[in-house]
């Protein structure tokens, strides 16, 4: 027991323990607020140099270390061009004269 001023702090294990309480609900706030971020990393990371841009979810360098400050709707809209980045729509066949 810990002693104040020449008294018995009775209450002091009793405010450490409101604490942890307070504590513990707060961390439950705060973690339950923060929905998953949503990524296409498929965790084959390696990047085309020519393209610039990851050969496994087809993202851009710049694209993958911004990703967590982008809104949901910049990750939705970059997420729905990513099937066309990895798989691009073929050339027309060269023709020779």
């Amino acid at each position: 027991m810990m002693r104040l001023g020449g008294t018995v702090d009775a209450s002091w294990s009793r405010i450490c323990a409101l604490l942890s309480r307070g504590l513990e609900r707060y961390r439950l706030v705060v973690m339950s607020s923060f929905a998953p971020i949503v990524s296409p990393c498929v965790r084959v990371c390696a990047v085309d140099g020519a393209r610039g841009m990851c050969v496994g979810c087809g993202r851009t360098l710049k694209e993958i270390v911004q990703w967590t400050a982008f809104t949901p709707a910049e990750r939705e809209t970059i997420m729905a061009s990513l099937p066309e980045r990895l798989n691009p729509a073929p050339s027309p066949p060269f023709e020779s004269r």
